[in-house]
């Protein structure tokens, strides 16, 4: 059972690792799919909603605009509007190679995250409106090593990974000490939470194909969930309290990552070899909260032998993905796992449901899935 208060500090941050009660419910899914038609490959995709939608974009290779979507009454996705790419913007940045994020705040406004920087950007009047740097005098913010970053518009921030390079009790380069979030109201602000595990530089070097600090974060109000790619374990961060807590999130498909076996690197390439052992780990792949349906979304990735029954190697087309339901007092609901090749990863929750996205053979699949329970 999930410990009723938050007992460590920002001081102290102290962790007293708690299991939540567990109450499987019999879940039923939905899964529904638009095909859209004429749109250009794209580097990037995502969704976004609000009083007026939602919305779908991306930003296709050979053009300087977004290209934006909206899901009518009848569930279709249809063109809406274009949004330019401000000129002094793309005038110092490969946005295509550049920039991994762009983070909707609003249908004027959108973030793109370069490897250098935030840049805030009036996409209406054409315009930077503020640059933040991702580095600065002993710290770096990380969004590559964030799990889909989203715009938080209850409290106007968005989400980064921290890292502390004064502290000279760091165990690795990459050590994370905490995570922070940034707005250009406010500023950076830096919230407490540590990794509940050991990292070595060992194990980075050879789960390099599976970072451990892969952080993916799902918001409640003033509790920050933080999970991990690796770990069961769940961080907990009451912002009106500045409070960490933390619980042991139970699945029952959960294996933890084996040593890894470099001997067969020889007869492969290392390429191969990573790619094998990406395939046939388990490991967690989102983290969401639903704020219309109270529910947390934990998906995961099951694990898979490397070859099947014939003696055949497994594909990605072979692999099953699942997902844990919980409530919002960290009670489990159930499990669902998906068939192969059936679902893969939700990117955005909507009044609508979970939504995600793929680009196949020139057209875009839209995927919507909801759940049933009692």
């Amino acid at each position: 059972m999930k410990t009723n208060s938050f007992f460590a500090v920002i001081v102290m941050c102290n962790l007293l690792f708690s299991c939540q009660s567990q109450k499987k419910s019999s879940i039923e899914y939905k899964i529904t799919r638009d095909t859209i038609t004429n749109i250009p490959t794209y580097t990037y995709k995502d969704f976004w909603e609000d009083s007026s939608g939602i919305y779908f974009y991306c930003k296709p290779i050979k053009n300087d605009s977004l290209f934006v979507y909206k899901i009518d009454e009848n569930a279709i996705l249809n063109f809406y509007t274009y949004l330019k790419i401000p000129s002094a913007f793309a005038a110092t940045i490969d946005c295509n190679s550049e920039v991994s994020q762009w983070i909707l705040v609003n249908l004027d406004t959108i973030i793109a995250i370069s490897k250098q920087s935030l840049n805030f950007l009036d996409m209406k009047n054409d315009t930077i409106i503020h640059i933040f740097p991702l580095s600065g005098d002993g710290y770096i913010l990380d969004a590559l090593c964030m799990n889909h970053l989203q715009w938080d518009r209850n409290r106007r921030t968005l989400p980064l990974r921290f890292v502390n390079y004064n502290n000279e009790e760091r165990t690795y380069n990459g050590d994370v000490e905490m995570v922070a979030e940034y707005s250009i109201e406010k500023g950076l602000r830096i919230i407490p939470i540590k990794y509940p595990f050991e990292v070595s530089d060992s194990y980075l070097k050879d789960y390099t194909f599976l970072p451990s600090n892969l952080v993916m974060l799902a918001s409640n109000k003033d509790t920050f969930a933080y999970a991990f790619s690796t770990s069961p374990i769940l961080m907990l961060f009451d912002i009106k309290t500045n409070t960490l807590d933390s619980l042991y999130l139970y699945n029952e498909n959960y294996k933890p990552l084996p040593q890894l076996d470099t001997t067969s690197v020889a007869q492969i390439s290392w390429s191969n070899f990573i790619g094998r052992q990406s395939l046939v780990n388990f490991y967690y792949t989102n983290f969401l909260y639903d704020k219309y349906k109270g529910l947390y979304y934990r998906f995961f990735k099951k694990d898979i032998p490397l070859k099947n029954e014939e003696g055949f190697f497994n594909t990605w087309d072979d692999v099953c993905y699942g997902v844990t339901l919980i409530d919002k007092k960290f009670n489990i609901i159930g499990d669902v796992c998906f068939s192969p090749k059936e679902y893969r990863h939700a990117y955005f929750v909507t009044s609508k449901g979970l939504y995600s996205a793929s680009q196949q053979n020139g057209n875009t699949i839209i995927y919507t899935l909801n759940f049933n329970y009692e």
